[in-house]
């Protein structure tokens, strides 16, 4: 079929535009049409939103996949759910593929039943009134009831097997590997006649942050975290939260990359960071919080310095600074650490 282009919605989104850049106007305008206007839009976003006819459109921010150097899929899978080269090829381009039944209407039904039932009880996983978290104030409890949302495919079989459905893993794994992992799970309602969810772009951005903080909160000394929880509450982690927050800032605005060059150097900088710290308390070595502490700073230091220097070109930042924090883990903990106190691990 020939491509007929939309004059019409060109000219409007030529005109939306220019009233997005020229901000002077915008105090005037009713907020219902503040709201719509593009305002994070650059000239690459507009070219191709005008050159689809509105087909293919940037959301929230410019950003593209990385084009692998073959589009061949990269898992072996029964034939019922195998990916052509050009079915990946368009995943890459577009964002999406499909969409692909899954399961017929009445289980849909059945499904959509038990998980509303699931979401008015509580989570065994993460349990108010088992004491697992607190609030500091009445109004704040209100939130409980939205926690209950969250992960119960930990506890519960039938969302699991739904996540586990060959149609869903069979084909992912062609696309990311045949390594898949759950990361998290949320129930959320849709009800009949809503506008639903507006279509919008995801980024790793914020869980890198909550990851950093989280770390840096709980995991580099148990101890000293449930000391601090005890006398300061959850302050003491959105303070974590913050000083991270305000670091990702002024790294932010001290550089000119895109957003995906961004999350693709935090990536990198996390598993040269965290990763050999997660990589020694999973092999269960003897450690300190202490050499735990510096390794993470040499880690990154190592990456940061890595970058600047342009040698990321020739090699990802992560890989020296993972090798160099490892290194300076084992030389603290035999000249530093050699005894006890503080010791984490075996």
């Amino acid at each position: 079929m020939i491509y007929k282009p939309h004059f019409l919605y060109r000219i409007k989104l030529i005109l939306v535009f220019l009233l997005a850049r020229i901000k002077l106007f915008h105090p005037i305008l009713p907020k219902t049409i503040r709201d719509e206007l593009p305002t994070g839009w650059n000239d690459r976003m507009l070219w191709v939103a005008f050159k689809s006819g509105g087909k293919k459109l940037y959301f929230n921010y410019c950003s593209d996949f990385l084009e692998p150097n073959s589009y061949t899929p990269k898992a072996v899978v029964n034939k019922k759910y195998e990916l052509t080269e050009e079915q990946v090829s368009l995943f890459y381009k577009n964002g999406h593929i499909g969409p692909w039944d899954l399961i017929s209407s009445d289980e849909a039904e059945r499904i959509r039943n038990h998980v509303m039932a699931l979401d008015k009880t509580e989570s065994k996983i993460l349990s108010y009134a088992r004491g697992d978290f607190q609030f500091e104030n009445e109004e704040s409890k209100l939130f409980a009831a939205r926690l209950n949302a969250y992960d119960r495919h930990l506890e519960d079989s039938t969302l699991l097997n739904l996540f586990k459905h060959p149609a869903i893993t069979e084909r992912c794994a062609q696309l990311l590997g045949p390594d898949l992992i759950l990361w998290r799970s949320n129930i959320f309602h849709v009800p009949p006649d809503s506008l639903g969810t507006a279509w919008h772009q995801g980024n790793t951005l914020d869980s890198q942050i909550l990851v950093c903080s989280s770390a840096l909160g709980r995991d580099i000394s148990p101890t000293w975290h449930h000391k601090m929880a005890r006398k300061y509450g959850v302050k003491f982690q959105q303070f974590m939260t913050l000083l991270v927050g305000i670091f990702v800032v002024i790294l932010t605005l001290s550089t000119s990359s895109t957003v995906f060059t961004l999350v693709f150097f935090a990536s990198g900088s996390l598993a040269g960071s965290i990763g050999p710290a997660m990589f020694i308390t999973l092999i269960d070595r003897r450690t300190h919080y202490l050499a735990l502490s510096s390794m993470m700073l040499v880690g990154l230091c190592t990456g940061l310095g890595w970058r600047l220097l342009g040698f990321n070109t020739l090699l990802n930042e992560a890989v020296p600074a993972f090798v160099v924090a490892l290194i300076t883990h084992e030389v603290l903990m035999k000249s530093r650490f050699k005894q006890k106190s503080g010791d984490v691990g075996s």
